[in-house]
């Protein structure tokens, strides 16, 4: 779950897809498709993040626009996708992914 655009954003794995949620109705007002089985969604000054664990990519969403702006694909052997929104918001900060922090 992500809060961006006075809009909720939420990632549906099933189905393959992000919904923007109004927040004062709680309907969902769009769904944005993405990869395969999204499992983390953070928001930051880029836009979304999404990473999806079906088909190894990071895809960015332009909230305001709803749509997907770039889809990167991840490396083989990187789980970044696989803890959620945690990994993924340690990733966009360029922290080497698979490395653990030493305490710092």
């Amino acid at each position: 779950v992500a809060i961006a655009d006075d809009a909720v954003w939420v990632t549906d794995s099933l189905d393959g897809n992000v919904a923007r949620i109004d927040p004062e109705s709680s309907t969902k007002v769009q769904t944005v498709s993405v990869g395969s089985q999204p499992v983390g969604i953070v928001s930051g000054p880029l836009g979304l993040w999404v990473a999806n664990t079906g088909d190894r990519t990071l895809m960015q969403i332009d909230p305001v626009r709803g749509r997907v702006k770039k889809t990167i694909a991840l490396a083989t052997g990187v789980a970044a996708a696989n803890s959620g929104s945690e990994t993924l918001a340690v990733f966009l900060h360029r922290v080497p992914v698979g490395k653990r922090a030493s305490g710092r």
